[in-house]
């Protein structure tokens, strides 16, 4: 469910699979896949693959 996701991005249950410059791919448990792409304070912004709409920020 959508509150199920979005309580595993809260806790940061995220898999790296992939580091390009400054864009962090990560892979959830539900097997989704997301770009998080690195912020200069240190936070990450999770946008999920072919959607522009933002599902989470956590920091990094």
């Amino acid at each position: 469910s959508l509150t199920e996701q979005s309580d595993y991005k809260k806790d940061h249950l995220f898999i790296l699979l992939h580091l390009e410059q400054n864009r962090y791919k990560f892979q959830c448990a539900f097997h989704q896949e997301y770009y998080v792409i690195v912020k200069p304070k240190g936070d990450g912004h999770c946008v999920s693959l072919g959607n522009d709409e933002d599902q989470s920020i956590f920091e990094l």
